[in-house]
């Protein structure tokens, strides 16, 4: 899992590695959390978006980059949502940050890595 200050970022890659009816495509996950905390109460608020992707990959790999912005898109999603919810509350004014792809480089590459083996273990490739 990737950390971005207070918004945290999970990476997977859904309960098959490939469609089973159709083996050119495979399901890619990405789950956008923040938890706010403090020195009295510990965890005050938790807000948690996820989205999966089904997305058609034939023989290849997805990118880093591919995923990557899977993890842009969802993040404005959810600090879309988070704005949106946070009016009139005390929390009203805290920003998103958007991800960093150097600090998400290494995650992203291993759960490529991972899904690729896995594939590669079942003969799907």
């Amino acid at each position: 899992m990737g950390k971005n200050t207070e918004i945290e970022f999970e990476l997977g890659h859904g309960i098959s590695p490939r469609e089973p009816r159709n083996p050119d495509v495979c399901y890619l996950k990405v789950v956008v959390q923040r938890k706010i905390e403090n020195q009295f109460h510990g965890e005050v608020f938790k807000a948690l978006i996820q989205k999966t992707f089904i997305v058609e990959v034939g023989n290849e790999k997805p990118s880093v980059e591919f995923y990557f912005d899977l993890i842009e898109k969802t993040t404005k999603e959810f600090a879309q949502l988070f704005h949106q919810k946070i009016q009139n509350t005390n929390l009203k004014g805290r920003k998103t940050q958007k991800p960093n792809i150097l600090e998400l480089i290494p995650v992203i590459q291993d759960k490529i890595d991972r899904w690729y083996q896995t594939i590669r273990e079942a003969g799907l490739n």
